[in-house]
């Protein structure tokens, strides 16, 4: 005996209940197959969260519908993700668990080129769950940056705010021009680096980029200038003394135009800043 399986596409909400069914093998046709649509359709309530990273994992949980009577079982579910602009692009996720008490799916989300996409659910015992409220914008945006000038010697601190960029450094670097900038911390919604201390660069607005992993840039409404300008302050000479009251190193700065808001950094850490004196 042949078996075949095979998985309807969705039907319109006022399909007949009762649908015939065209088995073709060979030329030879069968029509004698009859399929009763169910009246009930199982469906979702919401979904959380309803946007992700391209490039990072994340956990999404569905909810169903609290007339959904029957009780969950992680292998009775499947989902894939289809993209809303090309019909070709679909992926299955994984179904991490269930929970009965809140009517709920955990899915595995491993990351999709940036766009938006829709969830198919379906469950084995009752067919495709109504899901027309699975909806998930994959991107990483960036919203602002500030500041947007800063010396061309480098040495400027930069944050930048947006969403979905991650928690591990490493996973986004920055860069403006052709220098990077080195990020400081990483959560989904701020970046902080530094431009870098050795630039050789010339003054003017240069492109900054955050990248996704490296595999494609955070959106942002326009491009984002950061204009790299001389300094007005001076430093016309440094020099470290041994205080052997508080029996520690004092770093005394000369120069020009030197106030209060001198940051002095040493092998990439700040120092304290104990008094500014005009001269």
């Amino acid at each position: 005996m042949t078996f075949i399986n095979c998985e309807l596409n969705r039907f319109t909400k006022d399909a007949a209940s009762y649908q015939s069914a065209t088995v073709s093998i060979n030329g030879i046709q069968d029509s004698s197959l009859f399929l009763n649509l169910a009246s009930a359709v199982k469906s979702t309530l919401n979904m959380s969260p309803v946007t992700a990273s391209p490039v990072l994992k994340t956990e999404l949980t569905i909810f169903l519908a609290e007339d959904y009577a029957t009780a969950l079982n992680r292998t009775d579910f499947k989902a894939v993700l289809h993209s809303a602009t090309n019909t070709t692009y679909k992926k299955e996720l994984y179904v991490v668990s269930v929970d009965q008490d809140q009517k709920s799916i955990k899915l595995k989300f491993n990351g999709a080129p940036s766009g938006d996409y829709f969830i198919m659910l379906k469950s084995q015992q009752h067919g495709r769950i109504n899901s027309d409220l699975l909806l998930l914008k994959v991107h990483s945006t960036i919203t602002s940056v500030t500041p947007q000038m800063g010396s061309l010697y480098g040495g400027t601190l930069v944050t930048i705010k947006g969403e979905n960029f991650s928690n591990e450094p490493l996973d986004n670097p920055v860069k403006i021009g052709s220098h990077y900038c080195y990020v400081i911390t990483s959560t989904p919604n701020e970046i902080t680096c530094r431009t870098d201390y050795l630039l050789d660069q010339e003054s003017g607005d240069q492109l900054l980029l955050v990248f996704l992993k490296t595999s494609e840039e955070a959106a942002s409404e326009q491009s984002i200038l950061f204009n790299f300008v001389a300094p007005k302050a001076e430093v016309l000479d440094i020099r470290a003394e041994f205080d052997t009251t508080t029996l520690s190193y004092q770093v005394f700065v000369d120069g020009t135009l030197l106030d209060e808001s001198v940051q002095l950094v040493i092998d990439g850490l700040e120092q304290e800043l104990v008094s500014v004196t005009e001269s």
